[in-house]
Formats: C-alpha cells, sequence, structure tokens
C-alpha cells in the first residue's frame, strides 16, 4: 500500500494505471473471520468488477503530463444501488477536476496559480474489496511551478446500499477507538518531533506537528487493504503541519485492531451480485518481526556477503528455532567464491542466505531463499514450507479433500511456465514427475507459490545461463474451490 512520507510523485504516476479487481479465490463455507473478538484469517471477496476508465485531457492543448482515470463499477444486481456508486464516484471526480490548491498551511503562498501546471493526474483505484464493502483511493498529484502536491481522497461504500461508511462505522466502541488512536500515535511519534506545547517550523522536515494528536475523526479519510486500514492524515487534521504538501499514511494491521474491528458490519447473508460465487482471500498478518542475530563474514572489495532470518515475534518456538538453523552461512561456497573472485577483478560475487516467516490466515509460511553469483553464472535457490498455528509442518495433500485432484494443475501450469525454455519438455535434464516430486510451497493472499529446487537454464549465446527455482502461482480457485479445506 502507499506510503506518503516514502513514496513520492513520480511513484504515484504509475499506480494510476493498476487494475484492482481483487477476485481470485475459493468457494467454501468459510467464516470469512470478520466478527469484532475474532482473528481474521480470510475476507469474503465481492464479486463485482472494478474497471479503470482512461479519461480525456479536459482541453486537447493539454500536455502528454496531464492523465486521469476514473473507477467504473458493476456486477450487483441492484441498478440503483450501482448507479449511486458511480454516481458518487463521478462527482468526486468532477470535484477534483475543478478543485484548486489543497488546503495544506502554507501552499498558496509558494504556488503561484497563474502558472500553468507542468503535470497533473488523477487516479482512482480500489484498494478493498471485501465484505460487501468497496473502499476506493483517490490520488490527485500536481506539479505547478516546480511546486509538487498530492491531494488524497478515499470512497468506502457499503454495496448493500450505494452508501458512503465512516471508520465509526467498523470501530464501534470508544474503547476501540481509543487502540486504534494509540496506535496511530506510535506511528506518528516517528515522524521527527513530538509535541510538547510548543509550535514547531522547521523546513527540512517534511512532517511536522503544531499541535497534540487530537485522534481519529469522525469523518477521517481512511481506506481498507487485504490485511490493513489505512489512516490518511491530511490537510483536514489541522495538528499537522506538511511542508511537502503531501499525506501522511498510517497503516494498522487487522491483526492489531481484530479485537474492535468489525468488518463484518456490512456483510450481507442476501445475494447483492449478478454472478454469485463465493470467494475468499487469505489475511496475512502485521509487518511486526524479530530479526535475528547473525555474524556476517566479511568479505573482499569484488565479494560479498549477506545473511537475513525474520520471524514473527508471536511464532510457535520450533517454527523460530527452524529458521534460525537454516540460517547457516555456506562456507564452502563463500570460500569457492573469494578464490574465484581473486583472479576475477573485473567481476561481481556475492552469496545470500535469507530466511523469512509471516502469518497468513491460520498458518506461517516460512520461506528459505539461497542466491550465489559469479562471472557469467549466478544461481538461486527457493524453498517453502507452511506449519499451522501449533507449529505442526502443513503437507501439500492436507489443503485438499480426499479425492481432489491437485497434482495435474500444478503439473500444468509448471509444464506452461517451463514451455518457453524448454519445449521439447526436457525441463533441464528432469522430467516433470520428478520437478514435481521436489516442489515445496507458501500460502499467498490468493493463491499458492509453487517452488521448484533449481532447474538449469541454458541460454543464447552472448546471454549468462543460470540455475534458479520457479516461483509458481496458482489462483486458488484454479483448484476448484470446493475441494480446499484452508479456509474453514
Amino acid at each position: 500500500m502507499l506510503n506518503f512520507k516514502r513514496h513520492k510523485a513520480a511513484v504515484l504516476l504509475a499506480a494510476m494505471f493498476a487494475l484492482a479487481f481483487m477476485m481470485c479465490g475459493c468457494s467454501q463455507n468459510a467464516s470469512a473471520g470478520a466478527g469484532a473478538g475474532e482473528f481474521i484469517s480470510c475476507l469474503k471477496q465481492n464479486c463485482i468488477v472494478a474497471e479503470t476508465v482512461e479519461m480525456e485531457n479536459f482541453n486537447e492543448n493539454a500536455p502528454e503530463t496531464y492523465l486521469y482515470t476514473k473507477l467504473h463499477i458493476s456486477g450487483l444486481k441492484d441498478s440503483g444501488t450501482e448507479d449511486k456508486i458511480n454516481k458518487a464516484i463521478e462527482e468526486k471526480y468532477s470535484e477534483l477536476m475543478s478543485d484548486g490548491l489543497p488546503a495544506y498551511r502554507g501552499i498558496s503562498s509558494v504556488i503561484d496559480t497563474s502558472v500553468k501546471k507542468s503535470s497533473e493526474t488523477i487516479s482512482m483505484n480500489v484498494m478493498g474489496n471485501f465484505n460487501d464493502i468497496l473502499s476506493v483511493l483517490i490520488l490527485k498529484t500536481v506539479n505547478q511551478g516546480g511546486i509538487h502536491y498530492i491531494d488524497c481522497h478515499t470512497l468506502n461504500f457499503d454495496l448493500n446500499t450505494g452508501e458512503q461508511i465512516g471508520i465509526g462505522s467498523l470501530i464501534q466502541s470508544e474503547e476501540g477507538m481509543d487502540a486504534l488512536n494509540k496506535l496511530a500515535a506510535e506511528d506518528i511519534d516517528v515522524i521527527g518531533k513530538n509535541y510538547y506545547g510548543g509550535d514547531f517550523y522547521d523546513p527540512s522536515q517534511e512532517y511536522l506537528m503544531v499541535g497534540a494528536f487530537k485522534g481519529v475523526k469522525e469523518d477521517q479519510k481512511f481506506y481498507l487493504s487485504d490485511n490493513k486500514i489505512h489512516l490518511v492524515f491530511d490537510y483536514t487534521n489541522p495538528e499537522f503541519y506538511m511542508t511537502a504538501f503531501a499525506p501522511y499514511e498510517v497503516a494498522v494491521g487487522y491483526d492489531r485492531i481484530y479485537e474492535h474491528l468489525n468488518l463484518a458490519a456490512y456483510l450481507s447473508s442476501g445475494d447483492l451480485y449478478s454472478e454469485s460465487e463465493e470467494k475468499y482471500l487469505l489475511v496475512y498478518g502485521s509487518d511486526e518481526a524479530v530479526e535475528a542475530q547473525l555474524d556476517v563474514p566479511q568479505g573482499s572489495a569484488n565479494v560479498h556477503f549477506g545473511m537475513s532470518c525474520t520471524y514473527p515475534p508471536d511464532a510457535p518456538d520450533n517454527i523460530k528455532a527452524e529458521a534460525e538453523k537454516l540460517s547457516v552461512f555456506n562456507s564452502d561456497l563463500a570460500s569457492q567464491l573469494k578464490s574465484e573472485a581473486a583472479s576475477n577483478a573485473a567481476y561481481q560475487y556475492g552469496y545470500t542466505n535469507t530466511v523469512r516467516v509471516n502469518r497468513i490466515g491460520n498458518y506461517y509460511n516460512l520461506i528459505h531463499s539461497e542466491s550465489y553469483y559469479k562471472a557469467n553464472y549466478w544461481g538461486e535457490s527457493s524453498t517453502g514450507y507452511v506449519y499451522d498455528l501449533s507449529g505442526k509442518e502443513v503437507k501439500l495433500s492436507s489443503l485438499f479433500k480426499a479425492g481432489a485432484d491437485h497434482e495435474t494443475v500444478i503439473k500444468d501450469f509448471i509444464a506452461e511456465k517451463l514451455s518457453y525454455d524448454f519445449p521439447d519438455g526436457d525441463y533441464g535434464g528432469k522430467t516433470l514427475d520428478e520437478i514435481y516430486d521436489e516442489i515445496t510451497f507458501s500460502l499467498d493472499t490468493y493463491g499458492l507459490q509453487i517452488k521448484t529446487q533449481p532447474i538449469k537454464f541454458t541460454m543464447d549465446l552472448g546471454e549468462t545461463d543460470y540455475e534458479s527455482s520457479l516461483s509458481i502461482f496458482i489462483p486458488y480457485d484454479e483448484f476448484g474451490c470446493d475441494q480446499m479445506t484452508i479456509f474453514n
């Protein structure tokens, strides 16, 4: 998701071309993990289509740096509700087209509005599309007179009625709002300066406080993503002073606020959609992680070594132990690389070993990757392991009901992925069955990530040969969603 503090306008330009359908997934009698007081493990996806329409420039003399997109949704049974949502989107678009400068402190003193804008974009993207809620992020990015500014708006719709919803309908208790404010304040404190009763002004800082944080407002700008609620602070929050004229975003993982967050508030028991297939997504845990302390040996002028091992603090002890066990420096390979590098000073050599554990739904992924590079060759190996909440390793077959033919689906995807490089079916000296017998996997939001053991690729003359694992994404619904168990 966007972090306005770190991403500049150039990055935001690319976002306007994104299309967020968020529609692959699985059919299953899942709980959607949505009730207040439950860990949110999965969410029910909406069966709507959100189309991004590229709009024409408002006049024929506008430069190519004026780019505009607008959303249009379809797929609701109730055409009146659908029209209501599209009308609200159209009205917001028209408002942004006619608006002047956003009301950031000091912006009118540094931007001459009589100067023609050198660039202007309006982008609309679906960020959350589940539990009968549609969450839209809108960005207007402008360069005028050498000054950039970003005007951000959010729209959150109840797909039952077409009405817009506020943050208070998802966090309905005073205790919940207190918890959200506490989490937001932890992030805001790192802006650079805390408010202790004085007015701060420092032009070297992009985000400053000119008053104590007053907490999330009733009409607070926010949007939802697959695993977080995103609070957008800007000129509508008077305690902030933003010298860069861009919003500041605080993202709070559902797993940090789940006791108070009711994402089932608008989940309908009826059939809202023209296509009524039930689909679900798995929810990632927060980004909070502990980094294991590892000794990384020293390289040399043209040899570089890297080691990393991270895991959630609440992961079962045996998973943490397994992660650290895999974080072993390959001293034999390192010695070989150093030896070769000493006589090939024009080339870079390196070796990395990375282990990463994350929570998704009611599971943990452990992904172990090792890679090396040297003159005219490189190699990479990636292995995935999945564990349940007790720390027991999960086998691939257990994701499917008895009799489900998941093997054929996976083999077809592997064969399709390798068909370009190996049209004769000889996959680097291995058969398809041999490759399948060695696969590992991890879980993603919308599908499985299948990982092969390293396969040797011989490239055309002048290109670098390599040996690498392949990561192959397979949407859950490709397996026949009623045949899967992970959403129970």
